[in-house]
């Protein structure tokens, strides 16, 4: 799966966190599946290209995300990087990087189902809670 077809799988959902979590769930998979050798290093290229492309987003200056939590996400794509260079190198194993992407995920259907101040205001509710 190609990079362009992560950006399909995210817009084909109605709320965009909900493709992120479907591409970080089938990254997450593909780590936890995969064999040893080729088929591993597939899918740690894969992971790491998806970071890769999501530090690129997080790095825009465009992006609503508060300024902490794109440079959060950034080191750990980061460290995504180099940990995987490290698992292909036969000097780690694979678990903390499904560790990370399970604890993205976990924090993107969090987000996802947190009601937005909008919603919450079309309900005639005041928001006041916390995210």
């Amino acid at each position: 799966m190609g990079v362009n077809a992560y950006t399909a799988a995210t817009i084909r959902h109605e709320n965009p966190r909900q493709g992120e979590v479907a591409v970080m769930i089938r990254l997450t998979r593909m780590l936890e599946e995969a064999g040893a050798g080729s088929e591993l290093i597939s899918a740690l290229d894969e992971n790491r290209r998806y970071w890769t492309k999501l530090m690129a987003h997080l790095a825009d200056d465009a992006n609503q995300l508060p300024e902490v939590t794109r440079a959060q996400l950034i080191s750990i794509g980061n460290w995504v990087g180099r940990f995987s260079s490290q698992v292909i190198a036969g000097k780690a194993e694979r678990a903390p990087l499904i560790d990370i992407n399970k604890a993205i995920i976990a924090g993107l259907r969090q987000q996802a189902a947190a009601p937005t101040e909008e919603a919450e205001v079309q309900d005639g509710a005041a928001y006041h809670g916390t995210a």
